[in-house]
């Protein structure tokens, strides 16, 4: 009977075939990557005792792409985030030979038509991409990200969403109801606040006083 010991790489033994001619077969069919397993056997329930041979399991070719690292869960337009994928194998081992193109594109822009800035694609280095100074500019809930590289089977980011940034001067939009008002009368003053993106800026944006 074969057995397998130590080391960080797992596998599974298969069941030993008697060739009847004093040869004895098994599998050890890798699954988990890491350090070697030594390989030992027993004849009659006594261990072997000669020197043992290890086996270590190493990645097999990527097959597809997993985030490693998601966004938040709620950023403000135009701040910045990272975003890790990794390449993975049929058993999800880091496919460490895997050196290609990555990029990233909206999944769901939340029907804002923002625009996704920052470095959006780069060159996995042993496996792994991580694509950093991301950032959306339009305020919207339910924002996705789909990584893509090749024929790999492509990994989708956990939705997020976006707020406005601060109230910009220049962005925001003074008016009136009407350009004319009789005296004793009344016209309401508005000011439209908006952040840099033009996004609408909601509650807590400062204290707005009108002049004259």
């Amino acid at each position: 009977v074969f057995g397998a010991s130590g080391g960080t790489s797992t596998g599974s033994v298969s069941a030993t075939t008697d060739h009847g001619n004093g040869l004895y077969d098994a599998t050890f069919t890798g699954v988990v990557a890491g350090t070697a397993k030594t390989i030992g056997a027993t004849i009659g329930g006594v261990a072997v005792t000669t020197a043992l041979p290890t086996v270590t399991v190493v990645p097999a070719a990527a097959t597809h792409l997993a985030i490693t690292t998601q966004p938040a869960a709620s950023s403000v337009a135009g701040s910045a985030f990272t975003v890790g994928v990794s390449a993975l194998d049929a058993n999800n081992n880091v496919a460490t030979g895997f050196g290609a193109q990555v990029s990233l594109t909206f999944g769901s822009d939340a029907g804002t038509g923002a625009s996704l800035s920052g470095t959006t694609s780069v060159t996995a280095v042993n496996g792994v991409a991580t694509l950093t100074g991301l950032s959306v500019d339009k305020v919207g809930t339910g924002f996705t990200l789909v990584a893509a590289s090749g024929s790999l089977t492509q990994a989708t980011t956990q939705a997020f969403n976006i707020t406005s940034a601060g109230i910009s001067v220049s962005q925001s939009v003074i008016s009136v109801t009407s350009p004319i008002v009789t005296s004793g009368e009344s016209v309401t003053l508005r000011l439209t606040a908006k952040d840099q993106y033009g996004n609408l800026v909601g509650a807590g944006g400062g204290t707005i006083a009108f002049g004259h």
